[in-house]
C-alpha cells in the first residue's frame, strides 16, 4: 500500500468525522430535532 505523511492521514481523519458528525447532525434534524 501506499504510505502517506502522518499530518495527512490526521487531515483525513478529521474530515471523515467531521462528515461523519454532520450527516449526523442533519439526519438528527430531518428526523425531527433533539427533545430537548
Amino acid at each position: 500500500g501506499a504510505s502517506f505523511p502522518l499530518p495527512i492521514c490526521l487531515l483525513v481523519l478529521c474530515a471523515v468525522r467531521r462528515a461523519f458528525v454532520l450527516v449526523r447532525d442533519s439526519s438528527v434534524v430531518l428526523s425531527g430535532g433533539a427533545d430537548t
